[in-house]
């Protein structure tokens, strides 16, 4: 019933009458670490894994509380540990990606989850961290596999249409590759989801003013922008210049009532 405090209390009454019985012990760990009792659980977690140290439940579970209390470097450290032990086990690969890639250890990571969506395509997980990673990859230079990454983006959104972040790194990711129809499609999608997404605003109009030549909807798109708080005068001030001479009134006039140019 996720009432974790209560249900410590039980297994702690059913311990205090027989401290052998290891399942008792080892649901105490998990009931600690879901309460907050982090230090608590990893005592616990310590004594039963004194008895049998490769237990990859055991291990996965202080992985876990590790990482609930904030120590994802010891949290890293078991789950590489579990992963040794069961190198199948699809949730520890995941949780190792992950924190892998909170370490900053990005390829490492979509190695993993690499290895995994090969094996299970279906998971939508692995798929969206994957699609990220990649995505991030290919932004870092004009060389990047921006193929696959698109694929793998578009892919993602199939699933979960409504996943901003991801239809935010496709979005990026098409306007670095120049497509910009497309790159208009998703930016207009994300403003639609959230018309308080100042710097989609900006990146739509953008594209519209300097690419599309739509003048009216690249000026409503910038008006938007400037609602939603948008305050980036250095990309202002870079609008402007990438506009021709006689296009540049209109937004000029918008930015510098916003303050934004002088």
């Amino acid at each position: 019933m996720g009432k974790w405090d209560r249900a410590g209390e039980a297994y702690e009454k059913a311990l205090s009458y027989d401290r052998t019985l290891v399942a008792a012990s080892y649901n105490l760990a998990r009931a600690l670490t879901e309460a907050g009792s982090y230090s608590r659980a990893l005592e616990v977690l310590e004594r039963l894994r004194a008895e049998d140290p490769d237990n990859v439940r055991l291990i996965t579970l202080s992985a876990y509380a590790h990482h609930k209390a904030g120590d994802d470097e010891a949290a890293l450290d078991a789950y590489r540990r579990a992963a040794e032990l069961n190198p199948r086990d699809a949730p520890t690969l995941r949780n190792l990606a992950l924190l892998l890639e909170r370490a900053g250890r990005d390829e490492e990571a979509r190695g993993i989850l690499r290895e995994l969506y090969t094996v299970d395509p279906s998971d939508d997980a692995v798929l969206r961290r994957l699609a990220l990673l990649e995505a991030r990859r290919a932004g870092a230079g004009p060389s990047g596999p921006s193929e696959e990454a698109l694929s793998l983006l578009t892919a993602a959104l199939a699933r979960k249409p409504g996943d901003r972040e991801v239809l935010r790194a496709r979005a990026e990711l098409r306007e670095s590759r120049e497509l910009f129809a497309r790159a208009i499609e998703d930016w207009a999608a994300l403003v639609q989801a959230d018309p308080s997404d100042g710097e989609a605003w900006f990146r739509l109009a953008r594209l519209r003013l300097v690419v599309a030549g739509d003048r009216e909807a690249g000026l409503e798109a910038l008006r938007k922008a400037l609602d939603a708080k948008f305050s980036d005068a250095e990309a202002a001030a870079a609008l402007l210049a990438a506009l021709p001479e006689g296009e540049r009134a209109g937004p000029a006039e918008i930015l510098k009532a916003a303050g934004l140019t002088d």
